[in-house]
């Protein structure tokens, strides 16, 4: 592989940089250990996590969610400038939708929040923020998720939100995208590429039959 980037290389002048390149070894064997490396004269970098835009993934899937909580830490500082300014709870609203929730968005997309309470964890924490620390305490939690066009303050169910998130998956999956994550999902539903949008008529009894 190393060789075919080299060559690859003298045709393009895109150049690979070895000595910054991590192996993340992935699948039934995940040692990293000196013994189980491949191809040591290439002298690479073994590690068991990389980063993605900003998202930790360790070779195991099983620290994931550790994520979260390094970015419910960042909401936690960003909550304690904000607090610093007279903000009226309007203002409260708009700063927990558009700063706030915006650092969770990447991270509802890809982790599994299906049985966890980080649903309801960002929530509480986004509540506190827009009660503030003043008379707004006796908003409840159903007012503040209420739209403004019912009397409410126009703030996100978060564990809906995501559900609406995660949906945008839906319509790319169907509109044909030729992913190899659509062809794992074909043989779950076992449909093809080429009448998946018959999906979007189906009841849910027809995904949980397919899904078992």
């Amino acid at each position: 592989m190393v060789k075919i980037i080299k060559d690859f290389a003298e045709i393009s002048g895109l150049y690979d940089n070895l000595e910054k390149t991590h192996v993340i070894p992935i699948g039934g064997i995940t040692s990293i250990a000196r013994e189980d490396q491949l191809c040591k004269d290439l002298k690479l970098h073994w590690t068991t996590t990389f980063q993605l835009l900003g998202f930790e993934i360790d070779n195991s899937l099983i620290n994931l969610h550790q994520n979260f909580e390094a970015r419910l830490l960042k909401v936690e500082s960003l909550i304690n400038k904000w607090e610093r300014r007279n903000l009226t709870t309007g203002g409260r609203v708009a700063i927990a939708k558009a700063i706030l929730l915006s650092q969770f968005v990447y991270f509802l997309q890809v982790l599994d929040v299906e049985d966890s309470t980080i649903c309801e964890r960002i929530e509480k924490t986004l509540h506190n923020f827009i009660k503030g620390k003043t008379k707004r305490n006796w908003l409840a939690a159903d007012l503040i998720n209420t739209p403004k066009s019912k009397g409410g303050l126009g703030f996100f169910n978060i564990r809906k939100f995501t559900m609406a998130v995660k949906s945008a998956f839906i319509l790319r999956y169907v509109k044909g995208t030729n992913d190899h994550w659509c062809d794992k999902v074909d043989q779950v539903l076992e449909v093809t590429p080429e009448n998946r949008s018959g999906i979007m008529c189906w009841g849910t009894s027809d995904l949980i039959g397919s899904s078992t």
